[in-house]
């Protein structure tokens, strides 16, 4: 955060039994909406031109984010696990693709992971926040119900990536269930990138 913050400002952490008097808080009305992961370009050049590397990207990295270790849990399961996850990697590895666990990862190797990414492909969830330092990779999102939830189709638009999703056909009220994917159908997706 200091990397990213002014020079004229110094970050602090905000502790939770305290209170606080603010002069002013801004709160951008575009960028807070809700499932808007559009980003404008001033803020996307602000930020690779503070945190990524000075050279081009290697583009040589396809990877499968995994949420096997996502402990969120919810009545429903634990939190977008993909439940035939190692029969897709079976699927996905003769074409390159290795299996990340982001939070294994981290911030600065998580940001070298997907600058240097040519194809990802992961459940909608926080992991795929780090497409901000992706230099126009391709995207396949995999959505754990029948609605999409639009926020990295917008942040891949603003970035220049390519974005495909794949959608489960299950009807539920909140997108934080295990599911299984279509492992022919996601092959299918990515054949116009491998």
């Amino acid at each position: 955060i200091a990397s990213l913050a002014p020079a004229n400002a110094k970050p602090f952490i905000i502790e939770g039994e305290h209170l606080y008097r603010l002069e002013k808080v801004i709160f951008p009305s575009f960028a807070t909406k809700r499932s808007c992961g559009y980003l404008p370009q001033s803020y996307v050049q602000g930020l690779r031109n503070k945190l990524l590397p000075q050279r081009p990207s290697l583009r040589n990295k396809r990877f499968f984010i995994s949420r096997t270790q996502c402990s969120f849990k919810t009545f429903a399961g634990r939190g977008r696990h993909i439940k035939n996850e190692e029969l897709l990697m079976e699927a996905l590895a003769p074409y390159g693709f290795e299996k990340y666990l982001l939070e294994n990862l981290s911030l600065e190797e998580q940001q070298l992971l997907f600058y240097d990414a040519e194809i990802i492909v992961g459940a909608h969830g926080a992991g795929l926040a780090n497409l901000v330092f992706s230099n126009h990779a391709s995207v396949l999102e995999l959505h754990p119900r029948n609605i999409i939830t639009p926020t990295f189709y917008y942040l891949c638009k603003s970035l220049g990536c390519n974005y495909k999703y794949w959608a489960a056909e299950i009807e539920a009220p909140h997108n934080r269930i295990d599911f299984s994917v279509d492992v022919p159908k996601i092959l299918d997706l990515l054949s116009d990138w491998l």
